[in-house]
């Protein structure tokens, strides 16, 4: 006799009631979990954390000429996080099949869009704590250069710069998500996301490609968040930019990975 009663509302009925599925919080505490808890992962959070140090130390070294404000210091600590994040993305995202894990997630949580949505969060909120960690690496280094080589110190920041730095970083990570969730393949995301803007950089120097270029090309992203003033055609071609680098492939990695076969 089987021991699963009836259907009930929350779900098949077992031996201590309803079944209920996986907490959406206990899934999204599992995928931070997952980020960091895998050799690749927690060794490139290290890396990036450890290269912002370095740049801060080379700062504190050889930036005695340097205007010591916090917005100065902080947006070249994350020059390394901008590089590597993406990274973070991408790893996430086709950790379930380079890992061959998909299998065991997808069979616990069969609800596929969620993992997603869970994955996408936990990078988020990775990217989030990176940035935490680097600010106040970088209000340590701001203090020890004001003390070593004196003069004023300005820690005022103005909440366009903030939200254009941040919200470049979201988007960074959000594109590595992209890459990720439609390619499924760690190397050849990582190969294609650092290879593009290589290719599309010198190609809209040429006038004949520029016209076509200049909508799709990803540095329009970051200018448009962080230009100050930008004007409305730089708005037009970073939206473009972002609807075609980000948009266009969670979409389709989505619904890829929804139809895509478990094996």
């Amino acid at each position: 006799m089987s021991s699963v009663g009836a259907p009930g509302p929350d779900g098949p009925a077992g031996p201590d009631g309803p079944i209920r599925g996986v907490p959406f919080g206990r899934l999204l505490g599992v995928e931070v979990r997952k980020m960091v808890d895998t050799r690749s992962g927690r060794w490139l959070l290290i890396v990036i954390a450890a290269l912002a140090v370095l740049i801060l130390a080379a700062l504190l070294i050889w930036g005695e000429s340097q205007p010591r404000t916090f917005s100065a210091y902080f947006t070249m600590a994350t020059i390394p996080v901008g590089m590597l994040l993406p990274v973070v993305g991408i790893l996430t995202m086709t950790a379930e099949w380079s890992q061959r894990t998909a299998l065991v997630t997808f069979s616990l949580e069969p609800r596929r869009l969620r993992v997603l949505v869970a994955k996408s969060l936990a990078a988020l909120l990775v990217t989030a704590a990176v940035l935490v960690v680097v600010a106040a690496a970088t209000a340590v280094g701001l203090v020890i250069a004001g003390a070593v080589h004196g003069g004023p110190v300005t820690w005022s920041v103005s909440g366009r710069e903030f939200a254009g730095l941040l919200g470049t970083f979201v988007v960074f990570t959000l594109m590595g998500l992209a890459f990720g969730l439609v390619l499924g393949n760690s190397a050849v995301a990582i190969v294609l996301y650092y290879l593009i803007p290589m290719i599309v950089a010198p190609l809209s120097a040429w006038d004949k490609a520029r016209p076509v270029l200049q909508w799709v090309d990803p540095s329009a992203i970051s200018q448009a968040l962080t230009v100050p003033d930008a004007g409305a055609e730089v708005w037009q071609h970073g939206s473009a930019a972002f609807a075609f680098w980000v948009i266009l492939p969670l979409v389709a990695g989505t619904v890829l990975t929804l139809r895509r076969e478990v094996k």
